[in-house]
């Protein structure tokens, strides 16, 4: 039996550097919250004051279509990093999940709030074999 604790963090704690699409070439950028800059064509961008674009299939700086994202079904499950892969990856393949222990704001988790689509068990393998193909991306 697979099991996922909860770690209790919220989807903003995932944004230190987001894996973008450049908008000039294609390539994947890496956008943090000062910069965006693509390695294979030189295109670069800061970002212009706060974002509040949190919890959609772009980056949360410059509002650039996400690299890691992946078609499953009728529905696209999408990533901002490794670290957020990982997460959705352990969440979707656990057959036991267990909320954390001790909530620190009324806020709630990334794992709580994702779609019922990606925590159905009847789209587990869907959705697993979407999160091979986006690691196959990765750098």
């Amino acid at each position: 039996m697979e099991r996922f604790r909860d770690p209790g963090e919220r989807l903003d704690a995932f944004g230190g550097a987001v894996l973008a699409t450049c908008p000039a070439c294609g390539a994947r950028v890496t956008v943090t919250p000062e910069r965006g800059a693509c390695g294979a064509c030189a295109w670069s961008a800061e970002p212009e004051g706060r974002t509040t674009w949190w919890g959609s299939p772009v980056d949360p700086y410059l509002r650039l279509p996400l690299w890691l994202t992946a078609p499953v079904g009728d529905e696209l499950l999408w990533a901002y990093n490794a670290a957020h892969l990982d997460l959705i990856e352990s969440y979707v393949g656990a057959t036991l999940r267990e909320r954390p222990l001790e909530r620190t704001s009324a806020m709630s988790t990334l794992a709580e709030r994702l779609p019922p689509w990606l925590k159905s068990a009847k789209n587990r393998d869907a959705v697993l074999a979407a999160c091979a193909r986006l690691r196959a991306r990765l750098p």
